[in-house]
């Protein structure tokens, strides 16, 4: 799913903040993939470090 073109979506406080909050908001819909991913295959690598044993 393609974001909205920086044009269509309405400027909230300021472009810094605006570029802040899309950013947030791309990195939950990677870790909602990953979640899914996961989900399916329980036994899948994760992407972070296991702990030391």
């Amino acid at each position: 799913e393609e974001p909205p073109s920086p044009e269509s979506r309405p400027i909230v406080i300021s472009k810094h903040f605006d570029a802040q909050l899309i950013e947030i908001v791309q990195r939950y819909r990677q870790r909602t993939e990953q979640y899914k991913e996961k989900v399916i295959d329980p036994y899948a690598s994760s992407p972070e470090r296991s702990p030391p044993v």
